[in-house]
């Protein structure tokens, strides 16, 4: 997700994303801050994590805790590392703009926690013990706002950097709009993998996906202020030779999300347009899902959907259930709430399957795919899980409400599912 680091607000509302700007600064500036001394003591689950558990992440864009859970979504530990987490040695302290790697999570690795606009920082928890292994700042000297990050192997991850540097090169890696390589090692920076900007308007890469031996990185292409876009790409970066071997546009997309894949190599994405802020709602234009076949020659679209011809406006997020079938989550407005639908392969129209209480409430569509699949949602009020179950015999999907309140009290925002296991 984009951040509103032009918004004169921003120092105060450090979560607020581009998408979501004005639902998450009402509700920045009118909840009350969590009170850090009533989180519990930090501390690790005590035992092996098992692939399906659940890394659970609540704020009220002040405050923040992390939290684990088993599939059953019993509780491993209640708070693994927040915002009162004092640990010795630890330099920054948790914000309230916080997120976790949109790729599943390996159960054998420490977790990074991505702090992103005004704090620029990963910190690297080991879920077991809930000790900071390390914290490796990313700023390089100015606000680079770091989005996404898409740990590759033991010693190879990159973190796109979504903020743009006025003065380059006054430090190492500096520049912003682009890809750092870090070693999750030590950690430490060591590569830059930078986007051209385009008619002066910025890459602002965002959401990261491993597709075979390339990263699939979306550029938002939006503007220095926000207030115009370009239409969107996709950057195929080699994770051998780290180069970005191919720029493939997004003929009439704009503000897109994650590239998500079937098992069948089938693309998904979605795309929510420009936000107005005078209308406080997304344009029509550039909104659509488009389900395609990545080539190295271009992103062939096979079907798209249009926001206006479904009459839905979507918000960025969308996922597989099997082959022919999509999930995604669109905006509320006023008295209406978020929902989310799904699409079927040759159907022209969207069939709702939730709708939340309020708009702007879901924060994460998450699946994890392979011998262990998985898709869950998270709403924040009230905090639920919502799980997401296709039917593929009849092109349908389901989904379940779980309660998932946080012991601290804050709000259920982000997710990562445990689906990758290492040594």
């Amino acid at each position: 997700m984009s951040r509103c680091e032009n918004h004169p607000q921003a120092p105060a509302l450090l979560a607020c994303s581009l998408a979501r700007f004005f639902a998450l600064a009402c509700l920045a500036l009118c909840s009350v801050a969590c009170d850090s001394s009533a989180i519990p003591t930090s501390q690790g689950t005590g035992k092996p994590i098992e692939r399906g558990a659940l890394l659970l992440l609540a704020s009220d864009y002040r405050s923040t805790n992390v939290s684990v859970r088993t599939a059953t979504l019993e509780l491993l530990t209640g708070s693994l590392f927040s915002t009162g987490s004092r640990a010795a040695g630890l330099s920054y302290a948790l914000s309230g703009d916080v997120a976790i790697s949109s790729e599943p999570l390996a159960t054998g690795a420490d977790v990074a926690l991505l702090d992103r606009y005004g704090t620029n920082v990963v910190t690297y928890v080991n879920p077991r013990t809930g000790l900071v292994r390390a914290q490796l700042a990313v700023g390089t000297g100015f606000e680079s706002n770091p989005q996404d990050i898409l740990p590759w192997n033991d010693s190879k991850a990159f973190i796109s950097r979504y903020g743009v540097d006025p003065q380059p090169g006054d430090a190492p890696f500096d520049g912003g709009s682009d890809l750092i390589v870090v070693d999750p090692r030590v950690p430490a920076i060591v590569g830059r993998i930078p986007f051209v900007d385009k008619a002066g308007v910025p890459a602002r890469p965002s959401a990261l996906t491993r597709h075979g031996e390339h990263a699939v990185v979306t550029l938002q292409r939006l503007s220095h202020d926000f207030s115009a876009a370009l239409d969107g790409e996709l950057a195929l970066v080699s994770g051998e030779s780290l180069e970005v071997e191919h720029v493939l546009p997004l003929p009439n997309l704009r503000n897109c999300g994650k590239a998500v894949f079937s098992q069948g190599s089938k693309l998904a994405i979605a795309c929510s347009g420009l936000f107005d802020s005078q209308t406080t709602r997304f344009g029509k234009e550039g909104a659509a899902i488009i389900v395609a076949t990545l080539e190295t020659t271009g992103v062939v679209i096979e079907e798209r959907w249009n926001a206006a011809s479904l009459n839905v406006s979507p918000a960025g997020h969308v996922a597989w259930l099997g082959e022919t079938t999509l999930v995604f989550d669109s905006y509320g407005s006023g008295q209406t709430g978020d929902a989310l639908y799904t699409l079927h392969r040759g159907d022209p129209s969207a069939r709702e399957i939730y709708r939340a209480r309020k708009p702007f409430a879901i924060g994460a569509l998450r699946c994890s795919y392979g011998a262990f699949t998985r898709c869950l949602a998270t709403v924040s009020e009230p905090s639920l899980l919502i799980d997401i179950a296709g039917d593929l015999l009849h092109h349908s999907a389901t989904a379940t409400e779980h309660s998932a309140a946080d012991i601290t009290g804050l709000p259920l925002r982000d997710l990562g599912i445990f689906g990758v296991t290492t040594p």
